[in-house]
């Protein structure tokens, strides 16, 4: 900066130098030729008396001096000329005997042919009309100029060395505050006026960074604060696949203990669906892929941030646990494919007894056999299908949170009581004793769906009991203050071996198939009560050894009535 502002004082002060010299030296030479011209004038009118007294015999006997002398007559004929030529074309077009003839006096400098050089002509008209007219050559004025030459070169050289050295001088004064400008504090900062405003723009903008920096890393934080406390994986990659950032859930999703900032991630984790996701989302700008580990299932999801000029940069990845989407995944398949099992049973029953009364196969006293078991696995086709259609509703209330409409007071212990009268048949068929015992408990729900949950809990506990056994209900509350209203159904049949104890509450499953054939259930009663349970917020506990039976507890929230 101070060598430019060194150069642009020298090369300004040399400009204004040229310029002035330029000025200077035309003023001289406009003065020198106006003195010239007054010369002239001053020489024609010592000459014009001797003309008008002797007339062309003065020339003999008197000297022009450097000036060349001319006479010319009114009709422009040379009748003298100082130079001693004889033959001279005629006069009468020359500017300045043009301008003497009609208005005394005439003058021009140009180009003179005869004498091969510039020259200064002055005329003058006399008495007689015929014009005297002197002239000179501007060679005498520029030899007066190159004898000043010398003194103005050595002005021009002084000149420029003091402009050099005021230009240093300034340049470093301009530099200096500049030079020691502190950046921190620039409004605290001594300088000259014009480097005020400056001054003040870079405190200004030096706030505003202060600011826009502040800002940058509130979101920064708040940046690092989601992405540590979210549940995904969240990984930056540079347009290398280096990473450049990721949070603390990440490593673990992708199956490794660690991920270092800087580390090639597809270095650490070779997974071809991983590289292809990658790969694919350079190309395309986005990828995906499934990636299982440590006995997880994690979906990747890649897309590519474009940099300069819509070049791809860097990637960023987002890793979502998917075990539970993938486990329900499982779940319905294992449903579809039970549903289809369970459908195609009696469906075939029915198909092959209808085949066999159509060809004309059955006796007319067997028909009303075959006709009730047709009639038995219709209405078990039914029951499946509404205990299906029952089912998929329950899962689409939890799925939204929803909690039962038109809810109102239900006491456990009436309803238990209702239940088993409707069970009476059925238990006094295997000589099963019912029983219901406890304190009225009402909790807050909807009737229907209690009581089909109270249902399908006493009705396996009769099906699935042995012969000559017991069903015990019992309502009763627990705890002070929030209490809890607790259902509890035991029978003492058969039991359930431990490791089957989880499964109970799947669809379709069966902890004895030949048995649940036998007791012709739709292997959907216990998911349905686990889910009416869920709906009214309520807990269910199994207890169960086998040969000697299984508990069922149920424990609803404390009732708040308005």
């Amino acid at each position: 900066m101070k060598r430019r502002i060194f150069w642009a004082i020298v090369l300004v002060s040399l400009a204004i130098l040229l310029c002035c010299s330029a000025l200077i030296m035309r003023a001289a030479h406009e003065r020198m030729l106006s003195a010239f011209m007054g010369r002239l004038d001053a020489e024609a009118h010592y000459l014009s008396q001797g003309i008008e007294r002797e007339g062309l015999d003065y020339f003999k006997h008197v000297s022009t001096g450097l000036s060349r002398v001319s006479w010319v007559a009114p009709d422009g004929t040379v009748l003298y000329d100082s130079i001693g030529e004889r033959r001279l074309p005629n006069h009468a077009d020359r500017e300045e005997i043009r301008e003497a003839v009609e208005q005394g006096t005439g003058s021009s400098v140009r180009y003179s042919s005869t004498l091969g050089e510039q020259t200064v002509y002055r005329a003058f008209r006399l008495s007689d009309g015929s014009v005297l007219r002197l002239s000179g050559t501007e060679d005498s004025l520029l030899r007066v100029m190159w004898r000043m030459l010398p003194a103005v070169v050595l002005a021009f050289a002084a000149s420029m060395l003091l402009a050099a050295w005021l230009a240093g001088r300034i340049a470093r004064r301009v530099v200096r505050p500049v030079n020691d400008l502190d950046l921190d504090h620039p409004e605290r900062a001594e300088s000259y006026e014009e480097l005020t405003p400056l001054l003040r723009r870079l405190a200004v903008q030096k706030t505003q960074i202060e600011t826009q920096m502040r800002e940058l890393g509130r979101r920064q934080r708040e940046f690092e604060d989601v992405a540590a406390n979210m549940t995904e994986g969240l990984i930056l990659l540079d347009a290398g696949g280096k990473v450049l950032s990721c949070n603390a859930v990440a490593p673990r999703l992708i199956g490794l203990d660690t991920l270092p900032v800087g580390s090639s991630l597809l270095a650490l984790n070779r997974e071809e669906p991983l590289r292809t996701a990658v790969e694919n989302a350079r190309k395309e700008g986005a990828g995906q892929a499934l990636l299982h580990r440590r006995g997880r299932w994690v979906q990747v999801y890649v897309n590519t941030a474009r940099g300069e000029a819509g070049k791809p940069g860097g990637c960023v990845l987002l890793c979502v646990d998917v075990t539970e989407k993938e486990e329900r995944d499982a779940l319905r398949r294992e449903f579809s494919a039970n549903v289809s099992h369970e459908l195609k049973t009696p469906l075939t029953t029915i198909s092959g007894t209808a085949e066999i009364m159509k060809n004309g196969m059955v006796k007319a006293e067997d028909v009303p056999h075959f006709a009730s078991a047709v009639y038995d696995e219709a209405h078990r086709l039914i029951r499946m299908v509404d205990d299906i259609i029952r089912l998929s509703r329950l899962d689409e209330a939890l799925s939204v949170g929803a909690s039962p409409n038109e809810s109102g007071p239900v006491d456990l212990l009436e309803l238990s009581r209702f239940c088993l009268a409707r069970l009476e048949n059925a238990a006094r068929l295997r000589n099963i004793s019912l029983h219901a015992s406890g304190e009225a408990a009402p909790v807050l729900g909807l009737r229907p769906m209690l009581e089909e949950m109270m249902f399908n809990l006493c009705e396996n506990a009769v099906k699935y009991n042995r012969e000559g056994g017991e069903v015990n209900i019992r309502v009763y509350v627990y705890g002070e203050g929030d209490s809890t209203v607790v259902l509890e159904v035991a029978d003492t049949g058969v039991g359930i071996p431990a490791d089957l104890r989880e499964r109970v509450f799947e669809r379709f499953f069966r902890v004895d198939r030949s048995r649940s054939r036998e007791a012709e259930g739709s292997g959907l009663g216990l998911s349905i009560v686990r889910h009416i349970a869920e709906l009214h917020h309520a807990h269910i506990e199994l207890e169960s050894e086998e040969g000697k039976g299984t508990t069922v507890r149920v424990s609803f929230p404390a009732p708040t009535f308005q």
